[in-house]
């Protein structure tokens, strides 16, 4: 199965980055280079997805006579590729009752405790005897009760 969904959420999510930037004639000429080289990759990452409007949106955006197809691929930096935090689901009991977002290299008994001190964890263990915790490394802690 041929499924880009992924792939093309991430170039929607990098279009709402720029958006967020706001309007461009408000930027320093630093940060108008920075936007114009965020808005110029669009074209190229929905090149295989959309050949022909984006070779018509990288036309539009560089007035040259490269045509899309014969450009490189956008190159990118495997540093910012390590994530630094994870996002935890926490279950008490199967049901899901918070998100924990830790650093990667966090123990286990650091999130084990971390997971229990959250607010709506607290509230679904009152009165209750803890069993088991189980940790799944980078997922999810579930809390097991009697």
């Amino acid at each position: 199965r041929m499924q880009f969904n992924t792939a093309i959420a991430a170039v929607m999510e990098h279009l709402n980055n720029i958006y967020a930037i706001g309007d461009p004639d408000n930027l320093s000429d630093e940060e108008k280079a920075v936007y114009s080289e965020a808005c110029a990759i669009i074209p190229k990452l929905m090149y295989p997805f959309a050949p022909h409007i984006s070779e018509e949106l990288w036309q539009m955006i560089n007035d040259n006579a490269k045509m899309l197809h014969e450009t490189n691929l956008p190159e990118f930096n495997k540093k910012y590729l390590v994530k630094d935090e994870v996002t935890y689901v926490i279950q008490v009991m199967g049901k899901i009752r918070g998100k924990l977002t830790v650093p990667v290299a966090i123990d286990s008994k650091t999130l084990q405790e971390k997971a229990l001190n959250l607010e709506n964890v607290k509230k679904y263990l009152e009165g209750k005897e803890i069993k088991k915790i189980i940790v799944i490394p980078k997922k999810l802690v579930s809390i097991v009760t009697k």
